[in-house]
């Protein structure tokens, strides 16, 4: 079973870093290749693990309007960039698609069973990669998840 919990922690990693993959756990039980390493016991691989990263190192810049993925300035819009603030305000709570509109686009009529919003966190993630941080909730929105490499300055 320790096999098992390492082998889905490894591709649940995987998924975060590499979130459009497709990740597949294979256990074997054969003799290993001449050229392969021994084996080791499942209680040998906890120093790997606790060596990976959690995730993505992120810092929101509210006053500076920025968001840094990784050391890298990602380029959003200002519509984007109000979403992801909302979404980041209400961490960790799914957030509905009408409270989006009566706030992020309070200025703007969105008609009703607009795709407004999904477009805009689509293309949010798309451009940040954040796919991990900022998760559908099935019938109720978005969430906001929070992480330990997220920095928010406001």
């Amino acid at each position: 079973m320790e096999l098992l919990r390492i082998a889905e922690s490894l591709g649940a990693r995987a998924r975060e870093w590499l979130p459009h993959a497709r990740t597949y756990s294979v256990l074997s039980a054969g003799e290993a290749a001449p050229e392969a390493p021994a084996a080791r016991s499942a209680g040998d691989f906890s120093d790997l693990l606790a060596a990976l990263p959690e995730g993505p190192e992120v810092h929101i810049d509210v006053p500076g309007r920025r968001v840094v993925v990784n050391g890298m300035l990602c380029r959003i819009t200002r519509q984007e960039f109000d979403l992801l603030i909302h979404l980041a305000r209400a961490a960790g709570a799914p957030v509905s698609r009408d409270e989006l509109h009566a706030t992020v686009w309070r200025a703007k009529l969105v008609p009703q069973g607009s795709r407004t919003v999904d477009v805009h966190v689509r293309r949010l993630r798309e451009k940040t990669g954040l796919d991990s941080l900022i998760t559908t909730v099935r019938g109720a929105g978005y969430r906001f998840n929070p992480s330990t490499g997220v920095r928010i300055s406001w």
